[in-house]
């Protein structure tokens, strides 16, 4: 008997086929929940029969020919099991919805079994999210992928169910059919990485506060395939040349040239650059090298893992990035990301670079490509303050005493007090 409600619940029963007991020729008889939008969830009813005492046009036991009184009155208990389960169901539900929930068919499955719901939204784990970014200093204006990951869900789902839906109904399968549609839409895949990884670390705050006992999408597989940066860099050539020809630039310009060849020289992200401009020195810090016993300069970061974990990393001072920093008679400027790209694209123009559209961006990816190929991939990453496997976002936790060994061996050039 299915049973269709106006909410678009749909109960299901039926026998297992495939968990006959060969013997007994017993098939345990489940309840299937369905509800749009989530994933399918199913209860053992405790009731088991054979396929001739199985009616499937009504969904009941039958009585079969030969059956003692007993094993009637038996038969009837079963049958009137198997109706109350849907009954109770069916008041699960609306009861949760006449209080404003949107239940999952997990939900409503551990109501039938004596077990508390966990009535939590994913709209509370992303301002969860939020409130343990502002708790680490964070600026509002970070927290961009968090409001967009939201409109996405209002888009995807529809914004009273976004706002509705539990955190138990975000499950791996759940994430996948996010995924397929947005591969659909046509978004970049670097978006979907990132708003999936938001996803993930929402989950994990409500995991971390106890809301969940896990993230249910901790280690998800992403279907789209994994990407290699997009190889815009500028050459050593013109990295000079902007260097040479930045200070004959109008003014107006000075900022973005100063900023940009930062990056080029250190592989600063634009977030980490500004942290160092506004207190350089909390940033700018020295390291003993293992190998000449001097005091060697470097930058040191603190970083916020996803699971509430810091991790400092430091890194040197090439002579180049040390040569052009000392050259400033400027305190380190900071402009916003849309006048920092804008002005770029203009110096680009003028100084006829490769790259006309140039962004901030490149100059890490110029820093990355140099280091690279001077360097090797491995330390390359630990320079540029990742792992070989940027796209996880993981941050690399190498000594300030293994990298400056390592350095050493590979004839890098490092700055000194």
């Amino acid at each position: 008997m299915l049973l269709s409600y106006e909410y678009r619940m749909d109960l299901y029963l039926w026998r297992r086929a495939n968990r006959e007991n060969p013997v007994s020729g017993l098939a345990p008889i489940s309840l299937r929940i369905e509800i749009d939008g989530f994933d399918r969830a199913e209860f053992a009813t405790g009731v088991k029969a054979t396929q001739s005492a199985w009616c499937k046009e009504n969904k009941r036991l039958q009585v079969e020919p030969g059956l003692s009184k007993e094993e009637q009155q038996l038969l009837d208990r079963y049958n009137k099991r198997l109706a109350s389960l849907l009954v109770q169901a069916d008041k699960a539900y609306d009861v949760l919805r006449t209080q404003g929930e949107n239940p999952s068919p997990a939900d409503i499955r551990d109501l039938l079994r004596g077990r508390p719901i966990n009535a939590r939204r994913l709209l509370h784990a992303f301002e969860l999210l939020e409130q343990m970014k502002q708790s680490k200093g964070m600026q509002v204006n970070t927290f961009g992928v968090i409001h967009s990951v939201r409109t996405l869900l209002d888009t995807y789902l529809g914004a009273k169910h976004a706002k509705a839906l539990l955190l138990s109904a975000v499950t791996v399968e759940w994430v996948r059919r996010l995924e397929r549609w947005m591969i659909a839409e046509k978004y970049k895949v670097s978006t979907i990485r990132a708003y999936i990884g938001c996803l993930q670390q929402a989950l994990d705050e409500a995991a971390h506060e106890g809301w969940t006992t896990t993230s249910a999408i901790r280690d998800y597989n992403f279907l789209c395939a994994t990407y290699e940066a997009e190889k815009r860099h500028l050459s050593l050539a013109e990295i000079e040349r902007l260097r040479a020809g930045w200070a004959g630039l109008i003014p107006r310009l000075h900022p973005a040239a100063i900023m940009f060849l930062v990056s080029c020289y250190t592989g600063l992200s634009y977030v980490d650059y500004c942290r160092v401009a506004q207190e350089p020195d909390k940033f700018f810090v020295l390291a003993p090298d293992p190998v000449t016993g001097r005091m060697a300069r470097g930058i040191r970061l603190v970083r916020q893992k996803t699971q509430r974990k810091t991790v400092e990393t430091w890194t040197p001072l090439l002579v180049p990035a040390a040569a052009f920093l000392d050259s400033l008679t400027v305190p380190l400027p900071t402009l916003m990301p849309n006048t920092l790209n804008g002005n770029l694209k203009e110096i680009a123009q003028r100084l006829d670079l490769s790259l006309k559209d140039l962004k901030y961006k490149d100059g890490r990816s110029s820093f990355a490509q140099w280091a690279r190929e001077s360097l090797g991939k491995e330390t390359a990453a630990e320079l540029a303050r990742h792992t070989e496997k940027v796209a996880d976002k993981h941050y690399s936790e190498a000594t300030s005493q293994e990298l400056l060994r390592r350095m050493h061996v590979l004839g890098a050039e490092i700055s000194y007090n």
